[in-house]
């Protein structure tokens, strides 16, 4: 992925996060991964990246998304 295509990426996370409260809990929580795993790939600021990655991480715990918490589990463990 081009550095550009990231960066936009993250200008569509930003803003979708910006209005948190109407996404859906399973698109919150793939929203946060995104966004995390984005500004790892980028090697942009990890206490962000993993703040997000948690965040997400709880979200996936709580809608019992076994995938997808194992997944962001797999993540939390790259970055750090």
């Amino acid at each position: 992925m081009s550095r550009s295509h990231a960066n936009e990426g993250l200008r569509w996370l930003d803003t979708a996060l910006e209005h948190r409260s109407r996404l859906s809990p399973p698109a919150l929580a793939k929203a946060l991964f995104a966004k995390g795993d984005l500004l790892l790939e980028l090697g942009a600021d990890h206490r962000q990246a993993n703040l997000l990655l948690e965040e997400s991480l709880a979200q996936f715990q709580e809608l019992g998304d076994i995938t997808w918490t194992v997944r962001t589990i797999s993540q939390l463990g790259w970055a750090a």
